[in-house]
């Protein structure tokens, strides 16, 4: 059968626009590949964390330093050493490695726009990455358009990248914020031998003595004195301990004392190594808590919120059994 001329030259001009339209398709694919590739590789290039030794963090009301000695994390903080929380630590550094290079949103060529991005002196955030052999230096703004993405300048860049990742919020926690928040994380439940309270707080006023024979292959065995004016429950007196074990500070208190202060709680934990002793004051009006707490076991002050302060100092009554 005979195909006439016209019809040929059409079907050749199908077969060259599919060809066009394939190779159109495979640009267009390539480029974007290309640019998600450039979007998501890691924006800090080479960071490991094993090589990072520290991170400077400034803002327009702090300046502290987190460094590595040995395994351990230090914050250093108005002159004073706090040890650092090695999985928030650690958690953060983790983000850094992962970060990627984000988008460009904006050339910088207006410096006037900085404040829409955060990166105006009231919230921009200065951090410094220290490695063994390098260091790397962004700007961290407010958070992104995205729920977790965030705007920075990279390595004193005028251009603005949104990258994903919440490192706007993470890097704005205060230095107190980076520190160990359980002060007794130390001490395991089956060594505390007793637990001494003596409270003057408005909603518990006397003292009580909470006694442990332990954990070690034994029936566990708490006994309270005084009396109390009923049956006690050994679960609720084994509540209190580790309570008391888990207790965790809302800050520090970086700048002032307890001198002159009246002593509102006390409590004396003895295990089968140490013995610790306790103070729990009222907080100045500018602290972050409501209470301090000053341990023999430290050398830091600590700020603990009034539900805290209600877990250690209970009431008795919260001890006895209740009827079914």
């Amino acid at each position: 059968m005979k195909i006439e001329k016209n019809k040929i030259i059409i079907y050749l001009g199908i077969l060259l626009a599919a060809q066009i339209l394939v190779y159109v398709m495979i640009n267009i694919f390539s480029s974007q590949n290309l640019k998600n590739q450039a979007i998501t590789k890691p924006l800090l290039n080479g960071l490991k964390k094993d090589n990072v030794v520290s991170l400077e963090i400034k803002d327009k009301e702090s300046d502290f330093t987190i460094k590595k000695k040995d395994s351990d994390w230090i914050i250093t903080v108005d002159g004073m050493d706090l040890p650092g929380d090695k999985d928030t630590i650690e958690s953060y550094i983790d983000d850094l490695v992962k970060m990627p290079s984000g988008i460009v949103v904006y050339n910088g060529s207006d410096a006037s726009s900085d404040s829409a991005f955060g990166f105006d002196e009231k919230s921009d955030q200065i951090l410094t990455v220290k490695t063994k052999n390098k260091s790397y230096a962004l700007n961290i703004g407010s958070p992104g358009s995205k729920r977790t993405s965030s705007y920075i300048k990279y390595n004193n860049e005028k251009k603005v990248r949104e990258v994903a990742s919440n490192i706007s919020s993470s890097t704005s926690n205060t230095a107190s914020m980076w520190a160990v928040k359980n002060i007794f994380s130390s001490i395991e439940f089956k060594d505390v031998k007793s637990l001494t309270i003596t409270s003057k707080f408005d909603w518990f006023n006397g003292s009580y003595k909470i006694t442990s024979n332990g954990l070690d292959g034994k029936e566990l065995k708490l006994t309270i004195e005084p009396a109390l004016a009923g049956t006690h429950n050994d679960f609720s007196l084994e509540n209190e301990i580790r309570a008391l074990l888990n207790v965790t500070v809302s800050d520090y208190k970086l700048k002032g004392s307890v001198d002159g202060k009246e002593i509102m709680g006390s409590f004396v934990l003895a295990t089968a190594g140490k013995t610790i002793s306790a103070d729990v004051y009222s907080s100045d009006e500018n602290d972050p808590g409501d209470y301090i707490l000053k341990s023999s076991d430290s050398k830091y002050l600590y700020l603990i919120t009034e539900e805290i302060a209600k877990m250690i100092f209970k009431n008795t009554n919260e001890f006895l059994k209740t009827e079914n």
